[in-house]
C-alpha cells in the first residue's frame, strides 16, 4: 500500500512512529530535573511546558523549555518538507504533537503542545503561525493568562487557515485545536472558577 509520494505504508508507520517518540521527549521534565528543581508534573500548574517551567525554575531554564520544544516540532517537520511534501509533513507534525501530548514514558500524560505547535506550524505555514502568535501575546498581555492565551490563538488556527486560503490545513487546525483544548481542561475550570494562575 502506497499514500505518500510513492512508500510503503509501513514507512509511513515507521517515520509517524520515529516523530512520536521524537515529540514525546519532556525538555520541561528534563530540564527541572537536571536543574535540581524535581519533577516538574507535581510543581506549579503541574504542566511540563514553558510556562510552569518559568514560574518554578525561571527565565532562562522556561526560555531553554520553550526552545526545545519549538525545535522539536519545527526541525523533524522541515526536514520532511525538504525530503518530501506538505502530506509528509503534515505526518510528522502530528506525530510530534500527539508525542507531545501522550508520552510514552511519562505515562501518557504530556504538556500542552503549544510551542510544539507553533513549531510545527512555523515551518507549514509561518502565516497562521504569526496569527497565532499575535493572538497569544495580546490576550496574554490583556488577561495575564497563559492558558487563555493560548486556548485563544489555538481557535485563531482553523480561522486563519481559512481567511489565508491554506485549505490543507483547515482540518488538521481544528483537530489540534480540539486536542489543545481538552488539554486545557483543568486550566478552564480553574478560570471559571477565578483560580488560575496568571503570569507574573
Amino acid at each position: 500500500m502506497e499514500v505518500l509520494f510513492n512508500i510503503p505504508f509501513a514507512i509511513e508507520v515507521a517515520l509517524w512512529l520515529g516523530a512520536y517518540l521524537i515529540g514525546s521527549v519532556s525538555f520541561g521534565y528534563l530540564a527541572l530535573r537536571a536543574t535540581g528543581h524535581g519533577d516538574i508534573r507535581t510543581m506549579g500548574s503541574k504542566g511540563t511546558g514553558a510556562t510552569n517551567a518559568l514560574r518554578i525554575a525561571g527565565k532562562a531554564v522556561g526560555a531553554a523549555v520553550l526552545i526545545g520544544d519549538l525545535a522539536k516540532g519545527a526541525i523533524p517537520v522541515a526536514l520532511a518538507l525538504a525530503y518530501g511534501n506538505d502530506k509528509l509533513a503534515l505526518l510528522v507534525a502530528s506525530g510530534i504533537f500527539f508525542g507531545h501530548l501522550f508520552p510514552c514514558w511519562l505515562n501518557f500524560k504530556g504538556g500542552k503542545a503549544v510551542a510544539s505547535l507553533i513549531g510545527v506550524t512555523l515551518v507549514l505555514d509561518w502565516r497562521i503561525a504569526a496569527a497565532f502568535c499575535i493572538c497569544w501575546v495580546v490576550v496574554a498581555g490583556i488577561t495575564r493568562y497563559s492558558s487563555l492565551a493560548s486556548l485563544a490563538a489555538v481557535i485563531i488556527m482553523p480561522v486563519s487557515a481559512a481567511l489565508l486560503d491554506a485549505d490543507r490545513f483547515i482540518l488538521p487546525a481544528i483537530v489540534a485545536m480540539l486536542f489543545v483544548i481538552y488539554a486545557h481542561r483543568a486550566n478552564i475550570q480553574r478560570l471559571l472558577n477565578r483560580t488560575e494562575t496568571k503570569i507574573t
